[in-house]
């Protein structure tokens, strides 16, 4: 599917510069799905608490038939068709605080002639949060080899999810969640669910229990449970053990302190503890893995024991703003910029963007990155934009398509500065991403296929594949390049913009982006490609990094 600009934009451009925070009620539509007067619609109450007086939330409401919808202040969303949706929170910033959401994302089940309420909450980044999530362990027994049961769980914010094996629900909001359970049929026979309905309290930094149990005709009445009490020490108050516990009928839990697993089956259980980081200090678990039996009737008991290691060399402090460093590359030094966002601290991580630029910014100044592409929109909005940003400078001569070799350089120049940050700045290692305009675009999609494992997400503009890039080999085709792109990188969180009028990208004047999103079957839950009409080159880059949406979805985007 090809968005329009009319269709993206529909007059709701922000007046303010606020990135992720101006607060005003902006909302951008795609539709994505065909209109039934006869069939009954629902809708979502959508309200932020936590944020100061002005200060607008971020949130974006999806589906998978390609339903999005992003706002910012509190508002009742109509005419959804049922079904199930998605309701994902970013990061806002006013006046250089940073808000987090109490959750990422959580789906929501539209009904129709019903309008959900949810409420997202935030609270200032390195506050205490609004409340800790916790889990719900439901364990399914009862069923012969191969069938399926029949469960779901509902809670709040419409919270709900519906599985047929037993499942470990995670970073739930505190609350009381509803577990119902519905007979099913398998080979002929009727297997009778018990209980059919239970509630369940989920509290912060604790993992709930509910267990269904299954019977037939020829079903033996269930095992008789026992309990596993888990003791854990040496961790400071506040810091969270990564534990896992494993055992009969995929049996998996995580504990984060001591604990007692009760409802367990008779058998083998595996503890295995991973040693973790916190602040400055390494933590190392004993025993890292240990078995213990689980009878019936028992309390069986086990610990594990954290020891403090030596401290973790601290990163440096940066000052907010530009920085111009210099790495060696072959023996060469090289000159790039690093911007360092309001609020950064040696000991919070922020997330990262490796931003490539296109050809006319080539050189050895180490200024003209900063005047084209992503350098403008993160100086203008330096006190506002959340992330650390890589802006290297490719020197002349080496961009284009004039040999595999110069290829090879860039792309080895651009992950050298971004290795070389990640060595002096405390960067959050689930959130590095990619951002290209025009041969800079080329060059991210180059980076993303052969680095798939680096990146959080992508923001390209104004760029195309470029096949031999891709492989190595100049006998690859532009068209085979997407095809073994769209394969590599089916999962990955990826945006594309460009104008209609440009023909710079490829030089044929063929728009091929419009093939890569056919090839990647956009739009979809990772991919959307977006077609702005009349625009041309630089146009398209400016007004997708202008759009605050660009960002609140990038940001959004975790590995």
């Amino acid at each position: 599917m090809v968005v329009m600009a009319a269709a993206l934009l529909g007059g709701c451009q922000p007046t303010s510069g606020d990135l992720l925070s101006s607060g005003q009620d902006m909302a951008v539509a795609m539709p994505a799905k065909a209109a039934n007067a006869s069939a009954s619609v629902g809708g979502v109450t959508v309200n932020f608490t936590g944020l100061p007086a002005g200060a607008g939330g971020s949130v974006t409401v999806t589906s998978l038939s390609g339903y999005f919808l992003w706002f910012s202040n509190a508002q009742t969303v109509g005419a959804l068709v049922p079904g199930l949706y998605t309701l994902a929170a970013g990061n806002v910033v006013r006046n250089g605080v940073t808000y987090v959401p109490a959750f990422y994302s959580q789906p929501l089940a539209v009904v129709g002639g019903i309008t959900l309420a949810v409420t997202v909450p935030y609270a200032p980044l390195g506050s205490a949060p609004p409340a800790a999530t916790g889990d719900l362990a439901v364990t399914i027994g009862g069923l012969t080899a191969g069938a399926g049961g029949s469960v779901s769980v509902t809670g709040p914010n419409g919270y709900v999810q519906w599985f047929t094996t037993s499942q470990t629900l995670a970073k739930l909001v505190p609350g009381t969640y509803h577990v119902a359970a519905g007979n099913i049929t398998s080979g002929g026979v009727t297997y009778v669910a018990a209980p059919a309905s239970q509630s369940v309290t989920v509290t912060g930094g604790v993992t709930a229990a509910a267990i269904v149990t299954y019977s037939g005709p020829a079903t033996p009445p269930p095992p008789a449970a026992g309990s596993l009490v888990l003791t854990v020490s040496g961790l400071p108050a506040g810091t969270n053990g990564a534990i896992t516990v494993t055992g009969p009928s995929a049996f998996s839990r995580t504990v984060t302190a001591s604990q007692t697993l009760t409802g367990l089956l008779a058998g083998t259980y595996t503890i295995t503890a991973a040693s973790l980081t916190s602040g400055t200090t390494t933590y190392t678990a004993s025993p890292a893995t240990q078995v213990r039996t689980v009878a019936a009737g028992v309390a069986t008991a086990a610990s594990v024991a954290y020891t403090a290691s030596a401290p973790v060399p601290g990163y440096p402090a940066y000052t907010p703003g530009l920085h111009a460093r210099t790495l060696v590359l072959d023996g060469v030094a090289y000159r790039y910029q690093l911007f360092i966002p309001v609020g950064y601290l040696p000991s919070t991580p922020k997330p990262v963007i490796l931003s490539a630029h296109g050809t006319g910014e080539e050189g050895s100044d180490n200024v003209a990155q900063l005047y084209v592409g992503l350098g403008p929109y993160v100086t203008a909005h330096a006190s506002t934009f959340p992330a650390i940003v890589i802006l290297p400078q490719i020197p002349a001569n080496h961009g284009g398509y004039s040999g595999q070799a110069i290829n090879d350089f860039e792309r080895r120049l651009y992950m050298l500065a971004l290795n070389q940050t990640l060595a002096e700045v405390n960067a959050d290692r689930l959130r590095i991403y990619i951002n290209g305009n025009s041969m800079g675009g080329v060059r991210a999609w180059e980076l993303l296929y052969r680095y798939p494992t680096t990146w959080a997400g992508a923001v390209i503009t104004s760029a195309f594949i470029y096949g031999p890039g891709l492989t190595g080999s100049t006998s690859t085709t532009n068209a085979q390049g997407i095809a073994l792109a769209a394969a590599r990188l089916a999962a990955m969180p990826i945006r594309t913009f460009h104008g209609s009028a440009d023909l710079n990208n490829p030089a044929t004047g063929y728009i091929e982006d419009r093939d890569v999103n056919v090839a990647f079957h956009g739009p979809s839950a990772t991919f959307r490609y977006t077609e702005y009409a009349g625009l041309g080159h630089s146009a398209t880059w400016t007004t997708a990094y202008n759009d605050p949406a660009t960002w609140n979805w990038l940001f959004a985007q975790h590995r």
